[in-house]
């Protein structure tokens, strides 16, 4: 037979189930608040820098948007004048040398004809390329018109006077050794010929005089925009 003790008051037990359950609760609050404040004041600190960033950013920007302004400015000052350089490049490449070709046309002059006025009249146009129909089975998109492409030609009105007997006969050969010419040809979109032909009286009434006038139209030179020579590499 064994005979158990309790020595301990009432007051003095401990009861672990109750009591551990309580303690936790209290340690869960109390460790979720702590974690609050933390998280909460470094939040807050996050936020303070933040701000204070984006003061100093925007104090840095007030000061560089002007600058920055003008170097956009300055930038697109650039692509304008680059592009009109460019329009000029093209213009020149698609002009005539005239010199030459005045200088040829006193050589092959015959020496009974006088010519009195040369007329050159520019003219400008845009050639629009034509819109590519779109292949059997496939649905047709909305047609996008291209761009055009500059061009430009020159009407050559050439006027004179021809003397002699054979005055008749020296213009016409005249107008066509001017249209087979060397320098010429190439540049005619197709043979000159004799516009007008009419018969003349001298001052004195010595001899016959035929005025003339001859027409052409040179071929059609596009204006593109040409590059910047590149320098030694």
């Amino acid at each position: 037979m064994s005979i158990r003790v309790n020595l301990l008051n009432p007051s003095e037990a401990r009861r672990q189930g109750v009591v551990g359950v309580k303690f936790m609760i209290h340690v869960s609050i109390g460790t979720a608040a702590a974690l609050f404040m933390i998280f909460g004041t470094l939040g807050y600190m996050r936020y303070q820098t933040a701000k204070r960033d984006l003061a100093s950013a925007r104090n840095i920007w007030e000061v560089r948007e002007p600058m920055y302004n003008s170097i956009l400015k300055m930038k697109e000052d650039l692509a304008t004048e680059k592009k009109f350089q460019q329009e000029l490049r093209g213009w020149q490449a698609s002009r005539i040398e005239w010199k030459p070709l005045l200088i040829e046309l006193r050589k092959i002059c015959p020496p009974t004809v006088q010519l009195r006025r040369l007329s050159i009249r520019g003219e400008l146009f845009v050639k629009i390329q034509p819109v590519a129909a779109p292949a059997d089975g496939e649905t047709a998109a909305p047609a996008v018109r291209p761009a055009g492409q500059a061009m430009r030609w020159y009407g050559i009105t050439l006027d004179g006077k021809a003397w002699g007997a054979q005055a008749e006969d020296v213009v016409v050969r005249f107008v066509r050794t001017f249209g087979n010419n060397t320098l010429f040809k190439p540049l005619f979109e197709t043979s000159p010929r004799l516009n007008s032909l009419q018969r003349e009286m001298s001052q004195d009434g010595s001899e016959p005089v035929r005025v003339f006038s001859i027409e052409g139209q040179t071929k059609k030179r596009e204006i593109k925009e040409q590059k910047a020579p590149q320098g030694p590499q």
